[in-house]
């Protein structure tokens, strides 16, 4: 009964990063899902579906650099999810659409979260349906992907990428 998928929890922001940089136009998704028992506090499983979020163009160290995508994450006591440039706001919604179907109907689903960045517009995509696009004034050149929470667990199931460039973590060149 103890199996799991790609996954993790903490009490701050744990967090996968990827090796490989991304630049130029990209897209990455992910399926993620809500993790059940997180130090067998069971109690606590209906108030853990929030915060799965992602980020792109991230600089590999904090998770709200880049374009981070916060997947119903909590904000002055209401669930939200939001679009940050370097840890600032540039879009918000409480579209129930948009965020995390709750206990009962999120059980067991793969959420899809797919950001895609070409040129200076970034594309925010939840369960394969278009939410918003942003148009950054001064466009981000890339980076590193990050699939992370806060202070829960999250589940990974699958996650594509692909970029105009990718710099490999050997190198420091861009890979053809």
């Amino acid at each position: 009964p103890w199996w799991n998928w790609y996954g993790g929890f903490g009490a701050g922001r744990p967090a996968v990063w990827s090796k490989a940089g991304l630049d130029g136009d990209q897209s990455v998704e992910a399926y993620l899902g809500v993790k059940m028992l997180v130090l067998d506090q069971p109690e606590e499983y209906r108030r853990r579906f929030r915060d799965l979020n992602l980020t792109i163009c991230g600089d590999g160290h904090s998770v709200t650099s880049g374009y981070a995508l916060q997947r119903a994450t909590r904000v002055d006591d209401r669930l939200v999810t939001r679009l940050l440039r370097n840890g600032v706001p540039v879009w918000t919604s409480t579209d129930p659409g948009h965020l995390v179907p709750p206990d009962g109907q999120g059980h067991r689903l793969w959420l899809a979260t797919r950001l895609e960045k070409r040129g200076a517009a970034i594309a925010v995509y939840l369960d394969q349906r278009l939410a918003t696009v942003y148009h950054d004034p001064e466009p981000l050149p890339g980076g590193h992907i990050a699939v992370w929470t806060e202070k829960n667990g999250v589940l990974i199931g699958r996650v594509t990428w692909s970029a105009s460039h990718i710099r490999s973590p050997h190198r420091s060149t861009a890979l053809p």
